[in-house]
């Protein structure tokens, strides 16, 4: 799709909360940006948001991550959009979702907001549904009573946590299938995908 992209990572700024399972989309975006610039990345402040341009083949998109916390990721998302003229279909947003297992990757385009709060800020913002996602599995409490607000939380358990580096690497390499090849083709290759699957 022609056109600038805006590529958001869902989270919560601070270190309190930087290895939490509610900080997925911003940890994708963190190996995304690492394996394309390195030590050259530089963010920016802009609109609560902390942004940065890359290029992926022939896409040149800016990557955002969000410092309003996650109810209110909308807010600078809107302003973003607005500012560099992006249409809503060039949005991709990377979240973490409860309602895939840990290890499972998926990507879709539309629908509701699963009760996600910042993707429910998104679409309140937006007036739209139409934007790419990029769900990071996460899985629910293992402990059926736990309320869901403090398992997404939680740091990533010890298991959970050795195999991250891998699994932030899949979810750039989602992003970037997104922008290269499209939708369709990264829901093809990365939906149906095993868990141990590599990254590539």
């Amino acid at each position: 799709m022609a056109g600038l992209r805006l590529i958001a990572g869902l989270g919560n700024p601070g270190a309190r909360y930087s290895a939490t399972r509610h900080n997925a989309g911003f940890m994708v975006l963190d190996k995304l940006v690492g394996q394309l610039l390195g030590a050259k990345a530089v963010w920016k402040e802009e609109h609560s948001a902390l942004s940065l341009k890359v290029r992926l083949g022939d896409c040149e998109a800016l990557v955002v991550k969000p410092q309003s916390f996650m109810n209110r990721s909308g807010e600078p998302i809107q302003e973003l959009l607005r500012y560099y003229r992006v249409e809503v279909p060039n949005l991709i947003v990377v979240h973490d979702e409860i309602d895939i297992p840990f290890g499972s990757l998926r990507v879709k385009q539309g629908g509701g907001d699963g009760g996600h709060n910042g993707i429910r800020s998104i679409v309140r913002c937006l007036g739209s549904v139409d934007f790419v996602r990029i769900r990071f599995g996460v899985g629910r409490p293992l402990i059926p009573s736990m309320e869901v607000a403090d398992w997404v939380l939680e740091k990533f358990s010890g298991p959970e946590a050795s195999e991250l580096e891998r699994l932030c690497q899949r979810g750039a390499a989602a992003v970037e299938a997104v922008c290269m090849e499209g939708v369709l083709a990264a829901q093809n290759r990365f939906n149906n995908a095993v868990r141990n699957e590599g990254a590539s």
